[in-house]
């Protein structure tokens, strides 16, 4: 480099590398031209970078947990929808044993068969909302109360301990549900 050259960019005439010209400093010794201007320009578009890749994570962070409120809602509905359809399910099964008329006995009969029809398009529900876990203990719960219903329009009357089978598959159920609704 000849001296003409060195000097202008010791002046901050120069570039260096592509960034840019450096502007004169006049209080540095030796006439050095150095500038933090660059620097403090990179720290802030630095931070600035960073505050945008946080604000963006927030969103996804906020966007799955949104997600997930959404998911927990509808298991949340068609669980409770099930086990109540489930309950009186159980409970007709139950009280057609108790029911003095044969009248009374058909009502039963005919309130349950609707029930079966609803409890079984709730179980389809559940395998495509719920978890695996859930899906198992619904369909063992529903299976149980629908060969109690069926034992029951045979034979007149449940089988021995249907009250106690019956509360132990819900119980299962529900625990299962919520396992599946624990965030």
């Amino acid at each position: 480099m000849d001296s003409a050259r060195h000097e202008q960019s010791l002046r901050g005439g120069g570039t260096l590398s592509g960034i840019g010209r450096f502007p004169e400093v006049d209080n540095i010794p030796n006439n050095r031209q150095v500038t933090t201007d660059w620097i403090s320009t990179a720290i802030t578009g630095a931070v600035g970078i960073a505050g945008i890749a946080g604000t963006y994570l927030s969103l996804q962070t906020q966007r799955r947990h949104s997600v997930e409120d959404r998911v927990r809602a509808e298991r949340k509905a068609v669980f409770t929808e099930y086990l109540a359809a489930g309950s009186r399910l159980g409970d007709l099964i139950l009280r057609a044993n108790e029911s003095p008329s044969e009248g009374d006995k058909i009502d039963l009969l005919r309130e349950a068969k609707e029930l079966v029809g609803r409890l079984t398009l709730l179980l389809q529900e559940i395998y495509l909302v719920g978890t695996e876990s859930v899906g198992f203990a619904a369909n063992d719960h529903t299976d149980y109360l629908l060969a109690t219903f069926m034992t029951l329009v045979k034979t007149g009357r449940p089988p021995k301990g249907a009250g106690k089978k019956i509360a132990e598959h819900r119980v299962a159920v529900m625990q299962q549900m919520r396992r599946a609704l624990r965030p």
